[in-house]
């Protein structure tokens, strides 16, 4: 059981990295909005298949606001992050 949440924490970083570099790769070409949306079109292809499995309901909530409290605070956060990928120096 330990192993598997060390796998599952190992892809995580690798996943998170990669997202962060790809973005500094694409960051002359695109903004931070762009960016923005373009992983959440991802996330939504990852995350379609699983909603087609356990259907609708699973999404069901009976905190509403607080969830798009969460959404706001979480997409404030990643546009701060893509802003600041995209503006921070590589070191030589």
């Amino acid at each position: 059981m330990v192993l598997r949440g060390v796998l599952w924490m190992s892809l995580a970083a690798l996943l998170y990295s990669s997202a962060a570099g790809a973005v500094r790769w694409l960051s002359p070409d695109y903004n931070a909005l762009e960016l923005n949306f373009f992983r959440n079109v991802v996330a939504l292809i990852v995350l379609v298949p699983l909603v087609m499995r356990e259907g609708l309901a699973s999404l069901r909530t009976q905190r509403i606001g607080a969830h798009t409290t969460r959404m706001l605070f979480s997409w404030v956060g990643n546009m701060a992050l893509f802003f600041a990928l995209a503006r921070m120096p590589i070191a030589d």
